[in-house]
């Protein structure tokens, strides 16, 4: 939700959060409720103060309101300031010029604090929504080894860049089985029917421009949390430039759009997820978020996914990415799924110097 706070208005936010939070449980509060890590995103030694401002700073990039809502959850609806703050800038919102004569309500009751979250849950325009998702679908492939074999599925972020799981190309990229670059096929545009089927495009010699590897805790989630360099992705250099194509009707397949500050998610927001599930034909998941881990290196969701799904993009309501999918819950659990957030990602890229394909 975007909110665009006047100057005393923000005062008042940021002196709302000075007298709920010291440092150490503000980190927490964004940490557990967010996945944003405050000590990676921000420069924690410019004091509580200024951190506050750089924090709302960043929130006004679309989801102040989840800040606010975060942080009155973590206090337990214990805060006055906050609950004020939060009644003028989500309860009381000027609505557009009507002709309709609409009662006038009543003074804010906080108690309908809780009815927030379906302000957090926009209307999409229709033909807005069905036009990134029919664009999504063209710049999205089944990863294949050897050709025809389904293992995963990977996303377009440049014109021959594909962001998919680390897990679903390590044989390739150890060599196992006699495996090499040359086996893989990522296929386009596949719909189970034409032959050939879809758009096959293969790799460069040189094709792993970045890759980290998923960690024994992705396995075993009783041993701990995955280290912050275990990030499970890989961005692999196709042979063609398959994101230029030109389609009959004139359209360019493009690539999907990654930002550095990827959107923040938290519980219950709507999660969207394309897929090639067990290989089939793309098929469409709906489920909502559920939880960061402790280190904010993994978010979790109940949108279903199967074996042939790693490697999909996660997209948030309005088909912007925020994670790449890598796996399900634990075995005797299978509550869950979880993915990688973008976030992670793109700083783990910057780190190294790759270069750059997201936007700033």
């Amino acid at each position: 939700m975007d909110i665009e706070l006047t100057n005393e208005q923000r005062e008042r936010l940021e002196n709302a959060l000075l007298a709920a939070f010291d440092l150490n449980n503000l980190s927490r509060m964004l940490l557990l409720k967010l996945g944003f890590n405050i000590r990676q995103e921000l420069d924690v030694a410019k004091g509580l103060k200024f951190i506050v401002t750089d924090l709302v700073t960043l929130a006004e990039d679309g989801w102040l309101d989840k800040l606010l809502l975060a942080a009155d959850d973590y206090r337990n609806g214990q805060s006055s300031k906050l609950k004020a703050v939060i009644g003028e800038l989500l309860l009381k919102r000027p609505q557009k010029e009507s002709s309709e004569i609409v009662p006038v309500r009543d003074p804010l009751d906080i108690t309908r604090l809780e009815k927030v979250v379906n302000k957090r849950a926009p209307f999409i325009p229709f033909t807005e929504f069905m036009t990134k998702l029919g664009g999504a679908s063209t710049r999205i492939c089944r990863i294949e080894y050897p050709e025809g074999q389904p293992q995963g599925t990977g996303w377009l972020v440049g014109p021959d860049l594909v962001l998919t799981a680390y897990h679903v190309v390590e044989k390739i990229h150890k060599e196992e089985n006699g495996y090499n670059y040359a086996d893989i096929c990522c296929r386009f545009d596949y719909d189970g029917v034409q032959a050939p089927k879809g758009r096959p495009c293969g790799l460069l010699k040189d094709w792993l421009e970045a890759h980290s590897p998923y960690g024994v805790a992705d396995l075993k989630p009783n041993n701990g949390e995955p280290a912050k360099e275990e990030l499970d992705f890989a961005l692999v250099r196709l042979d063609e430039e398959v994101g230029e194509d030109l389609f009959p009707n004139g359209n360019r397949r493009g690539w999907f759009e990654v930002h550095e500050n990827a959107p923040v998610m938290m519980e219950n927001d709507f999660v969207i997820i394309p897929q090639h599930p067990q290989g089939r034909t793309l098929e469409l998941a709906f489920g909502q978020a559920l939880q960061y881990n402790r280190t904010a290196n993994r978010i979790q969701y109940d949108t279903n996914t199967e074996h042939g799904s790693s490697g999909s993009p996660c997209f948030n309501s309005s088909m912007v990415p925020f994670a790449l999918h890598h796996a399900g819950g634990p075995a005797e659990q299978l509550d869950y799924n979880q993915g990688v957030p973008l976030r992670q990602i793109i700083r783990f890229l910057k780190d190294r110097n790759i270069p750059s394909f997201w936007k700033s």
